[in-house]
């Protein structure tokens, strides 16, 4: 094993293994209060983006904040059920199917609203999402935010995706762009902020096909048993923090509605 390649190993042990073995506490004096990031990019990517973060609310919470992540969404997902984590940052998705039935308050969101859309390459010569029919879509998982704007685009179009398409699930979108590039899908249906990311890191000749409105994006959680206190300096933090605002159950309200069309959340 190279020297880099032990040095990534550690940084996945660190960031995704961790968490497995270790049962969070509430952020108590003396112990490490977990602060799980959904797995939307790579491990370094998130290593670098959410660490200081991480270390900002060791501050703010006076105990050792650990920034951790998961292998999968779908692991994610399940741990976030479960209650594993003390704080977290989710996608809209995660935060409807899984985070508020398992108690989690919205704490915090960015001012900034996200829009979806489904980018296909210029090589495919498809141009409109009417000639997308009877072709390859790349979706994320069910029960993400990112497949309920996807289909709820498609339907805008009269686009039936059991009927008028060949639909394949992707656990991450960084995986659809990929399978996009080497011709396995026509296109893929993203979350723009995260297309944007992945537009740098796997250059290519994108076409966009539909792009939603703005919606509310990812929300800062923390776990119901987080004292009020704790929950109350982690709130003065992350509002602190430019371009951030208050969160409000109602902002994703959209999704729950996309959702309970669907059938994926009960009415």
């Amino acid at each position: 094993m190279t020297p880099r390649s032990a040095a990534q190993a550690l940084l996945l042990a660190c960031l995704f293994g961790w968490a497995q073995f270790v049962q969070a506490g509430r952020c108590d004096p003396g112990t490490e209060c977990l602060f799980a990031v959904f797995p939307h990019a790579g491990a370094q990517q998130l290593q670098d983006t959410y660490a200081s973060i991480a270390e900002d609310l060791s501050l703010a919470l006076d105990t050792r904040v650990r920034l951790v992540s998961s292998s999968s969404m779908g692991r994610y997902q399940n741990q976030l059920l479960a209650g594993r984590w003390d704080i977290a940052l989710t996608g809209p998705g995660q935060y409807i199917y899984f985070a508020q039935p398992a108690g989690y308050l919205p704490l915090a969101t960015t001012e900034r609203l996200i829009t979806y859309r489904i980018v296909t390459l210029q090589r495919t010569h498809i141009r409109t999402l009417e000639q997308l029919r009877q072709r390859r879509l790349g979706t994320m998982w069910p029960h993400t935010g990112t497949r309920s704007m996807t289909m709820a685009l498609l339907e805008q179009a009269r686009i039936d995706p059991r009927r008028d398409l060949h639909t394949r699930a992707f656990a991450s979108q960084r995986a659809c762009i990929h399978a996009l590039l080497i011709g396995l899908v026509d296109a893929c249906g993203l979350a723009t902020p995260i297309f944007r990311l992945l537009e740098q890191e796997k250059p290519g000749n994108y076409l966009t096909l539909a792009e939603s409105s703005p919606h509310a994006g990812g929300v800062y959680l923390a776990h119901p048993e987080l004292s009020p206190d704790k929950r109350q300096a982690l709130t003065d933090y992350l509002l602190g923090r430019p371009g951030m605002r208050r969160a409000r159950p109602g902002y994703w309200d959209h999704y729950r509605k996309i959702a309970r069309h669907t059938g994926e959340l009960a009415q």
